[in-house]
């Protein structure tokens, strides 16, 4: 009965200073994907911040990807150890990347 409407806002001020038209649309359009991407619920403003988050982000995903084609993570099992009687109370699995 109810359609969800969602939105998202993405934004470069110019600054013929330090660029031009085409650079600041390009600068607003990375910055709406950011926020859609990321579904936020804010507006966001494409600054030095924001490009360096992405850098960050897409090194990791890099990073990950890389890890995965080489069989970097293996698995590792962690036991909770209950405090009081020294009984176990649960495994868990982790799946670690070597350093």
């Amino acid at each position: 009965m109810f359609q969800k409407i969602e939105f998202h806002i993405g934004y470069a001020l110019f600054n013929k200073e330090k660029g031009s038209v085409l650079e600041t649309y390009k600068n607003g359009i990375v910055a709406l994907t950011y926020a859609k991407t990321h579904q936020l619920p804010d507006v966001v403003h494409y600054d030095d911040s924001l490009e360096a988050t992405i850098r960050f982000e897409e090194s990791i995903k890099e990073q990950l990807s890389e890890a995965i084609k080489n069989d970097e993570f293996k698995l590792v099992y962690q036991e909770k150890v209950n405090g009081l009687n020294g009984k176990s109370l649960r495994i868990r699995s982790v799946s670690k990347m070597a350093q």
